[in-house]
């Protein structure tokens, strides 16, 4: 009989997140590694041309930087629709991000202006 969605069959296992022993240790493995060597390290990538320079230090910061994840907020009483209503708005007006505040004052003031002749 399969389990119960969010039960397991080992309630008191590891929790969720919780590395296990090998990936502990192989973490503090090479975190060791690195750092007994960073001197030797530092001075072979000062010895490749900048373009092999900079891959080798995409390649190891993938393994540094947390992987960016996509994220969903939701906040109570905002309807899925009202969202989606208020990211049309910024799309519109994407335009006013990059004014100066006398830039906006004018466009306010000319839009004050249609308004009125309305």
């Amino acid at each position: 009989m399969p389990f119960e969605k969010g039960k397991s069959g080992n309630p008191s296992g590891r929790p969720k997140g919780a590395e296990n022993k090998t990936t502990a240790a192989m973490r503090q493995w090479l975190f060791d590694l690195v750092y007994k060597n960073r001197r030797q390290l530092e001075q072979d990538l000062r010895e490749l041309e900048p373009r092999e320079r900079w891959v080798m230090l995409e390649r190891v910061l993938r393994h540094v930087l947390p992987q960016q994840q996509a994220i969903t907020a939701e906040i109570a009483g905002i309807a899925p629709d009202e969202v989606a209503q208020f990211r049309a708005w910024q799309k519109r007006n994407a335009r006013y991000e990059n004014m100066t505040i006398e830039e906006l004052q004018a466009e306010n003031n000319r839009l004050d202006n249609i308004i009125k002749d309305l």
